[in-house]
């Protein structure tokens, strides 16, 4: 079973700020774990249309990522300015 992370933001949050906030996130994890294990072991997805990034979250990597992204977003961006839930990916359509 995959799960992931799904984020709605708010129509009034450029898409330009959340791909920013999840590259920010993505560096501080890099940090920690080096560039080649984070691309070979971290996915993402954006859908510009409605303002929902997915984020992976299957192993301790995956978690981190999330919960960097999770406080830059509602630093950066406001606590109200998004949701954020569990996803089993294997079911989503």
């Amino acid at each position: 079973m995959l799960h992931a992370y799904r984020y709605t933001f708010n129509d009034d949050i450029k898409h330009a700020d959340i791909l920013e906030t999840y590259d920010l996130a993505r560096l501080a994890i890099e940090s920690i774990y080096g560039d080649a294990r984070v691309r070979l072991e971290t996915g993402h997805a954006y859908r510009n249309e409605d303002h929902i990034m997915c984020i992976a979250g299957n192993d301790i990597m995956g978690k981190a990522i999330n919960l960097v992204f999770t406080g830059l977003a509602a630093r950066r961006h406001g606590t109200g300015s998004f949701v954020v839930e569990p996803v089993d990916t294997d079911s989503a359509t």
